[in-house]
């Protein structure tokens, strides 16, 4: 487990960032390719594969990327 462990556990049913939020509203053009650096526990993936976005989720912790696949099961 590492120090990360919290933060996951505090931020695990948050929804996605402001910015993402704000860069979505603004954008006009079909879904894309995104890339998600330090994506934790995938709190902005999941929103945009849910509107239909390819995503890169890359985080340096093997344990938020677990918990990410954990909550991705039907999309990999």
């Amino acid at each position: 487990m590492s120090h990360w462990t919290s933060y996951y556990t505090a931020t695990a049913a948050g929804g996605p960032r402001d910015t993402l939020l704000q860069a979505l509203s603004s954008w006009s053009s079909p879904p894309g390719l995104a890339l998600d650096l330090g994506c934790g526990t995938g709190r902005d993936t999941l929103v945009l594969l849910e509107q239909g976005w390819q995503v890169l989720a890359l985080d340096a912790e093997p344990e938020a990327l677990s918990a990410l696949r954990e909550r991705t099961p039907a999309l990999l």
